[in-house]
């Protein structure tokens, strides 16, 4: 709810904190235990996704998935459902529909990591939004193969004893 009120439909962990108490000053007077389970909520529901870092680069924005946006606009926050929903558009699409910039080998491509495009319903919301974190990397260059012997040892024979 605090995410949909906002401007931007994104707010850092501590304006989402913010706004709950503000809104429910019942959370106001407790002590701050019920903000582990806000921050559990959001990590481990697929209906949430990291969008950006901050300016300060303390911490990051949390978002709607594009896929979930709808329900919730609607009042509509049965998780099941949503991550029902996910599994099924990520189904009918497949991932050749990503345009050249989106595809992580392609040197000089500069997506914008905080807002997936409309079209990536193909990437499940945890796969995408997690490699779109990772910072850009250079290819690392393969190490040389170890040199093999140019004859292989004779194997040992034991005589017998008998």
């Amino acid at each position: 709810m605090a995410i949909l009120a906002s401007r931007d439909k994104k707010l850092l962990l501590c304006d989402i904190y913010q706004w709950i108490m503000d809104n429910y000053p019942y959370f106001k007077s407790k002590d701050k235990n019920w903000r582990n389970s806000v921050r559990h909520n959001l990590s481990l529901n697929e209906c949430f996704v990291k969008a950006g870092r901050s300016d300060s680069g303390k911490g990051h924005y949390w978002a709607i998935h594009p896929a979930n946006y709808q329900d919730f606009s609607k009042g509509d926050y049965h998780r099941r459902r949503a991550r029902r929903r996910i599994r099924r558009v990520a189904g009918q699409l497949a991932c050749p529909l990503l345009p050249p910039a989106y595809l992580p080998h392609r040197p000089g491509a500069t997506p914008c990591w905080c807002c997936p495009p409309p079209y990536l319903p193909c990437l499940p919301a945890r796969v995408y939004w997690s490699w779109a974190a990772l910072p850009a990397r250079r290819a690392l260059p393969l190490p040389l193969p170890l040199p093999l012997p140019l004859s292989l040892p004779l194997p040992i024979q034991v005589p017998s004893l008998m």
